[in-house]
């Protein structure tokens, strides 16, 4: 939950009675009793999410119940909250990882504003690193190899570490990542080969059948609907 403005207080066995201020994010964990309010009042955004990626994240360190506060000075909440709205009520595959991936992100993100830079884990930089850079180049010829080579990994322990920290392998993300695009595309006056060569795939038969298996239709009857 993000105070976008106003100030209140926050407690919980955890963490006792906390201060709250415009700005701060408070992690909520569903069996950890708490109890929050505005000393006037306050302005509120909520990402409700949880499962076994959660789970994971919190055994992992990324989520802390000895951090549930966090300052959130750079807008990765609200910038999260923005990107899930696009995508709210679809239910296909494409959306369900595009929602994972924003969710990931976001959680990463508030971890390295949580930790002080000492502490900051090496190796989830460079996978936030690679996470951020496939986001902004998933359309190019990508080899794992020469990725992990740039962040000064091995392959292996790059798609160990990849998947750990984001519940995917790189190639999963970078598919989510291309047909999330090709469905805006899609809805647009192009035709399936130029919206395939748009985002990453040379062979147009291939895009079709991948898209069918993450979308859960063909390109055709998703362009009519």
């Amino acid at each position: 939950m993000l105070i976008e403005t106003g100030n209140g207080f926050f407690v919980s066995p955890s963490t006792g009675q906390i201060e709250l201020a415009e700005g701060q994010v408070i992690i909520l964990f569903p069996d950890e009793p708490n109890v929050y309010y505005p000393a006037k009042t306050w302005h509120e955004k909520y990402i409700a999410w949880n499962g076994p990626d959660a789970v994971r994240l919190e055994k992992l360190g990324y989520l802390s119940r000895q951090k549930m506060i966090i300052e959130d000075n750079i807008s990765v909440v609200s910038t999260a909250f923005e990107k899930l709205k696009k995508s709210i009520g679809d239910e296909d595959r494409a959306a369900i990882l595009e929602r994972k991936n924003i969710i990931t992100d976001m959680v990463l993100e508030l971890f390295r504003l949580s930790s002080p830079k000492a502490e900051k884990d090496e190796q989830l930089a460079k996978i936030s690193a690679a996470v951020s850079w496939l986001t902004e180049n998933y359309a190019e010829e990508i080899s794992i190899s020469n990725l992990a080579g740039k962040y000064g990994l091995s392959e292996s322990h790059f798609r160990r570490s990849f998947r750990q920290h984001t519940g995917r392998s790189p190639r999963e993300f970078i598919t989510s990542l291309r047909i999330s695009r090709a469905k805006e595309l899609l809805k647009q006056d192009l035709t399936v080969k130029e919206v395939s060569l748009t985002v990453g795939y040379r062979d147009v038969f291939y895009f079709m059948r991948i898209f069918k298996k993450v979308a859960g239709t063909s390109c055709g009857r998703f362009r009519t609907n």
